[in-house]
């Protein structure tokens, strides 16, 4: 299925955010969920150049917990 693109911009242009279980979701209900995640992976991608491990064991290791 192809779309036009301004047609697929224009829908998607302002925040549609959904009345859930009677709760208005507004900009800082999502970011209050969406920043920390964030800033937790990007923490995490930070300090992993300080590991002494080579990047193979790292890619074990996400594996590893992936499965547990």
């Amino acid at each position: 299925m192809l779309c036009d693109v301004g047609t697929l911009a224009y829908q998607n242009l302002y925040p549609d955010y959904r009345n859930f279980e009677d709760v208005d979701h507004d900009f800082f209900s999502v970011f209050a969920v969406f920043f920390p995640a964030a800033t937790g992976i990007l923490a995490g991608a930070n300090i992993s150049g300080d590991l002494k491990v080579d990047i193979t064991t790292i890619i074990i290791i996400i594996i590893i917990s992936r499965i547990v």
